[in-house]
Formats: structure tokens, C-alpha cells, sequence
């Protein structure tokens, strides 16, 4: 009488460790999903940063992942009393492995490490967007003839160049600065929260360091790609 039941309980485990291993697979392959190099570029292109929505999804997706491999080597200790050819169940066992490991690092492990940093690829895109949106010579000219320099919201009300207003959605501000010797330039801020990025247009015969490591007004530096003369995007690197 007692028979059935057993063999009940070990259909039951056996579909526990199918699924199990289903989802870790699953869980492996969402992670790639959230580190394609694709998504990071187009986040730049469209002003907007699901990658670092995917980015931190994946970092739950992650632990759950480290905690489900431990299981899942366990549960193949288990696996004896569903069968009984110990050779056939040493094979199992191995390809089990080979396929939980094989997925872990040619779906995650390996695209994590490798490829361009995320900031890189955003910085490329949101480039590539500004470039192609915004007219620099006409942004310059317009902040040298501000009265008044400083912060400014960018809304329905913003008389500035007609190329920043239509793009009023990526902006959420801007600040004009005037050093000792005269000389303007302009920053405009995208992002928001814990990352920030946008454009810098200063004189147009100066040349700016790609990448700036010192504290800036509350920064900790910020990655640059050059947009044009005296002009380049920028995005804070934490």
C-alpha cells in the first residue's frame, strides 16, 4: 500500500527539479537579456536609462540565480532513488552540470565581463542623438546673450533655442556660467535620481579632456565624448 504513494512523492520531487532547473535557465537568460549592449546604446539614443532598470533587476535576478545552483547541485544528490542504473544516473548527473554551467557562463558570466562598460554605450548613443538634434553654434550664441547668467528650468515657458525646447522631455534644466575672464559656456542636465547626464557647450577653440576624475560641483567625474568644437556630452561616473 505504501508503494504508490512513493512513487507519488518522487513524481512529485522530480517535477519540483524540472521546474527548478527550468527557471534557473530562465533566470540565466534574462540576465543576458538585461546585459545586451543594444539596450544601453538605444537608452542613450531615446533619452531615457531602462538600462539601469534592467541593469538592477538583473542584480536580483543574480542572487536568486547564486542561490538556486547551490539547490540544484544538492537536489542531484537526491536523484539515486529515481534511478536505479547508477551509470545511467551518473550521466545525468553530468550533463545536468554541463548544461547549469554552460548557461551560467556563455549566457552571464562571460557578457558581464566583457564587451564596453554600460556607461560607454549610453554616452555613445546619447552622442549620437544630440548630434544629430541639436544645433550647437546656434545654443552658443544664444547663451552669450543672456543678461542674466545661472540656473534655469527647461519647460513650456523657456525662451531659449528652439532645438532645446523641442527636446524639453530630456532636459530638466540647465545652468550658464561666466568665469573672471568673460567666457560662457553651458550645461544642460538629462537623468536625475542617482544618475545624471546631458551636454556641456563651452568655447568653441577649447579643448576638453575626455574623461574628468576630480569633484565637480558635487560630482565625482564624469565620462565625455566629444559632441563638437568646445562641446562634448557628458555623464556622471560614479
Amino acid at each position: 500500500m505504501q508503494e504508490p504513494r512513493r512513487v507519488s512523492r518522487e513524481v512529485f520531487w522530480g517535477i519540483i527539479d524540472i521546474l527548478l532547473i527550468s527557471l534557473y535557465l530562465v533566470a540565466v537568460g534574462f540576465i543576458n537579456y538585461c546585459l545586451q549592449d543594444k539596450v544601453h546604446y538605444l537608452d542613450g539614443r531615446n533619452g531615457t536609462h531602462v538600462g539601469s532598470v534592467r541593469s538592477f533587476y538583473a542584480f536580483l535576478t543574480w542572487l536568486m540565480v547564486a542561490v538556486m545552483f547551490p539547490v540544484i547541485i544538492l537536489r542531484l544528490h537526491s536523484w539515486k532513488s529515481l534511478v536505479f542504473n547508477t551509470k545511467r544516473l551518473l550521466l545525468l548527473r553530468l550533463a545536468t552540470i554541463v548544461i547549469v554551467c554552460s548557461a551560467t557562463c556563455f549566457f552571464a558570466v562571460i557578457p558581464s565581463l566583457s564587451g564596453k562598460p554600460r556607461y560607454v554605450l549610453f554616452t555613445e548613443g546619447y552622442r549620437d542623438w544630440a548630434q544629430a538634434s541639436l544645433n550647437v553654434q546656434e545654443i552658443r550664441t544664444w547663451m552669450y546673450t543672456l543678461d542674466e547668467k545661472g540656473f534655469f528650468s527647461v519647460n513650456k515657458d523657456f525662451k531659449g533655442p528652439r532645438c532645446i525646447l523641442d527636446h524639453n522631455s530630456r532636459f530638466t534644466a540647465g545652468t550658464v556660467y561666466e568665469d573672471e575672464n568673460g567666457q560662457v559656456s553651458l550645461r544642460l542636465h538629462s537623468g536625475g535620481g542617482f544618475l545624471d547626464w546631458g551636454v556641456f557647450i563651452g568655447q568653441e577653440n577649447t579643448d576638453y579632456p575626455p574623461f574628468e576624475t576630480v569633484m565637480y560641483e558635487g560630482h565625482y567625474g564624469e565620462y565625455r565624448l566629444r559632441l563638437g568644437n568646445g562641446a562634448y556630452v557628458w555623464y556622471e561616473h560614479q
